[in-house]
Order: structure tokens, then C-alpha cells, then sequence
């Protein structure tokens, strides 16, 4: 697998944390200052920003009418309106403990999100707000998840790893371990297909969905301080992934 990196440009807030692709541009969810904004894709210029209801949130998503926030911290998924950033509905995270939900996905009406705190994900039904398909994210922190041709991936943040489910059965494909040489060294950049092989935990979290046949995460870089938790400059960076069979489609 070939990967190629282009900085696109600097996202807004201290703590970018969710990102999600839409007609009007990219939706980023940041966890520093709890604000929304839209940017347009050619050059991250801002189309909107606005505060919002949420506490140290993880994901946001689109369901074409109103946004869907992972309130993290206060275990809450709230439902947006994106003119206005009003809080239309709250409601309580299946799986929360001491924090909520990450990933959050709309497909075909129904809402999907990854919960670290019992390791699992969900699908829901977002009128009643009911359980409608749940099972075993791999390892014990899933992250960020998204659409490719009616498969999910989901991103294991501890153990820097990727896979690749079947949302019908649960079975996941693929995976794909992102092998670093060491905490403060530089990354290979080489992803490994296989078995998934714990590794250990480290200071890196990425969010992966798909925006016009590429991949974009959010990132901390922490060339200013040297360490994955300090104010260094975030960035958005688009991939573009050569070889894995058929481009990923766009988001719901």
C-alpha cells in the first residue's frame, strides 16, 4: 500500500477531534474549545463556525438535516442544528461509563458509533433511540470509523490499528497495524495487512473517514513541544491510499 501526505491546512481550534465530509465542505468537531466549524476543501477558508453544547467531544457526523455530535464527556449524543448550532435533542450514550462515544457515522438513516469505555459499536435507531445491532470493536479504544463501499473501518487508536468489518455479520477482513519505532522517533509509514497484533499503548489518536477518494485524519503535532500532549500546530492532512482495491465512497 502506497500513501501519499499533502498538508491541506491548519484547522481552527487547539484540539481538532472529529471530522466529517459533506456537500457544503468538512465538518471538524474540536475537543479543545468545544467548537464546530466548516471548511471549504480547496483551502480549509472557514464557512462557518459556531460554540456548541458539547464537552470535550470525540465525533461528529451528517445526516444530510443536522449534525451528530459525541458529547464525550458528558456521555451524551446530541443532535444539531448546523445553521445554528443549537442543541435540538440529547441523548444518553449506549455503553458510556466515565466517558461516552467516539466515532459517529450516518448511513441509511440509522446512526452508527464506536464506544471505547465497553469496547463496542453501535448502530442505532436516532427517532427512538433504541439498540438496533451492536458487537465487538477490536482491542479495547476504537476511534474513529467510516463508510467504504458498504464496509467499516474502524480505527484501533492504542495499538495504531485499522480494520475492516462486514457490518452484517461483524467480521472484520482486514487489518492493518500502523508500526512506529518508537514514541518520539519518526513513523515508518508503512501499514502491515494481516492478523492484528497488540502492540503498546502510546500518546496517538487519529480519525479516519472518507473524503473524495482520500482518507483524512486529525492530528496533534507536536513539532513546538515535543510532546503529543502540548499546544504544538494542528493540521489537516489529506491521504490519498494507491493499491487497496477500489476508492472509498463518499459519506453520508
Amino acid at each position: 500500500m502506497k500513501l501519499t501526505l499533502s498538508h491541506v491546512f491548519d484547522a481552527p481550534g487547539p484540539h481538532p477531534n472529529g471530522l466529517q465530509a459533506s456537500t457544503e465542505g468538512l465538518w471538524i468537531l474540536d475537543q479543545g474549545d468545544n467548537r464546530i466549524s466548516l471548511h471549504d476543501y480547496r483551502d480549509g477558508a472557514t464557512l462557518r463556525i459556531f460554540d456548541s453544547d458539547s464537552d470535550r467531544g470525540s465525533g461528529i457526523t451528517h445526516s444530510g438535516v443536522h449534525l451528530w455530535v459525541s458529547s464525550t464527556y458528558s456521555c451524551e449524543t446530541l443532535k444539531i442544528d448546523p445553521g445554528s448550532g443549537r442543541t435540538l435533542k440529547r441523548y444518553a450514550t449506549p455503553g458510556a461509563k466515565k466517558t461516552g462515544a467516539h466515532g459517529l457515522e450516518w448511513r441509511d438513516g440509522e446512526l452508527w458509533m464506536s464506544s471505547p469505555p465497553d469496547a463496542t459499536i453501535y448502530r442505532m435507531d436516532p427517532d427512538a433511540w433504541t439498540v438496533l445491532q451492536s458487537f465487538p470493536a477490536p482491542g479495547d479504544r476504537p476511534h474513529g470509523i467510516a463508510w467504504d463501499n458498504g464496509r467499516l473501518w474502524c480505527v484501533e487508536t492504542n495499538h495504531r490499528a485499522l480494520f475492516l468489518y462486514d457490518p452484517d455479520t461483524a467480521r472484520s477482513w482486514t487489518g492493518w497495524t500502523w508500526r512506529d519505532r518508537n514514541r518520539t522517533g519518526s513513523r515508518s509509514g508503512r501499514m502491515k495487512s494481516g492478523s492484528w497484533t497488540p502492540r503498546r499503548p502510546a500518546c496517538f489518536a487519529a480519525r479516519v473517514l472518507n473524503v473524495r477518494h482520500a482518507f483524512l485524519h486529525a492530528r496533534h503535532d507536536p513539532k513546538t513541544t515535543g510532546t503529543d500532549h502540548g499546544q504544538g500546530t494542528h493540521r489537516i492532512h489529506r491521504h490519498r491510499v494507491v493499491g487497496h482495491g477500489q476508492s472509498p465512497a463518499g459519506t453520508s
